[in-house]
């Protein structure tokens, strides 16, 4: 048995297949390609080939494709991934029946999250992500399975990149399992991971002023706004 490769017209697959947004745009040749197998047949000899269907080719390629966009093993890839799938994404009654973030499956389903897995000091990982930061990422995701760092070393530490990277319009939001942090009684953290998230500046303050215009914060208390929000507009 033997892989081989078969080159088909992109329109054609990419219609059947709607891939080409689902890859990064370094993988999204692979739109072009479809993957079948060559066995060869007891009886006469022959070869049979066996096409992949839709469902293991999307499969294939999307292995492919998170494992080439984020920098993470894929136990954390998972969790974090069914977090978001499970109630990050899932409207709530809390936020005026939207998502705890809003914003969060639309970036997801287009490739622009991407997880970042710290082996060292969570908040060194993430000051280098600050320094290579590129702009076709929504969010980066850092995330450390060292949950013993206190709770407080890194909510200085996330602090001091915040008084230094707000000049370049990026901004972190911290996440410890042993810091819970609730809204309307509703537990917000991934529960198993240290999480730093990095964004544009910016894009969530104005995100974060379309939100005042509806219901999302209608059960917020305003330590909770002073703690996720408003400090965000301070200069």
């Amino acid at each position: 048995m033997y892989l081989r490769l078969l080159t088909l017209p992109l329109r054609g697959l990419r219609e059947r297949l709607n891939l080409a947004n689902f890859l990064p745009i370094y993988l999204r040749p692979l739109t072009v390609l479809v993957i079948s197998y060559t066995k060869p047949t007891q009886s006469s000899g022959n070869s049979s080939t066996t096409l992949l269907s839709y469902v293991q080719l999307t499969n294939f390629i999307s292995y492919i494709s998170i494992y080439c966009m984020h920098e993470a093993s894929q136990p954390i890839i998972d969790s974090i991934v069914n977090w978001m799938e499970k109630f990050v994404e899932k409207p709530h009654p809390s936020f005026g029946n939207m998502p705890p973030c809003p914003y969060a499956r639309q970036f997801r389903m287009q490739n622009k999250i991407k997880i970042v897995e710290s082996k060292v000091a969570i908040w060194n990982t993430a000051q280098k992500q600050c320094n290579i930061w590129d702009d076709s990422w929504e969010a980066v995701i850092v995330a450390s399975t060292f949950t013993d760092v206190p709770t407080s070393i890194l909510n200085d530490r996330v602090a001091e990149l915040n008084r230094k990277m707000k000049r370049h319009d990026l901004v972190l939001l911290e996440d410890h399992p042993k810091d819970i942090e609730t809204i309307d009684g509703i537990k917000m953290n991934h529960g198993e991971l240290v999480l730093i998230v990095i964004q544009r500046l910016e894009q969530l303050n104005r995100f974060s002023t379309m939100l005042k215009q509806g219901k999302y914060y209608n059960k917020w208390s305003k330590e909770n706004l002073d703690d996720v929000v408003n400090w965000r507009f301070e200069d």
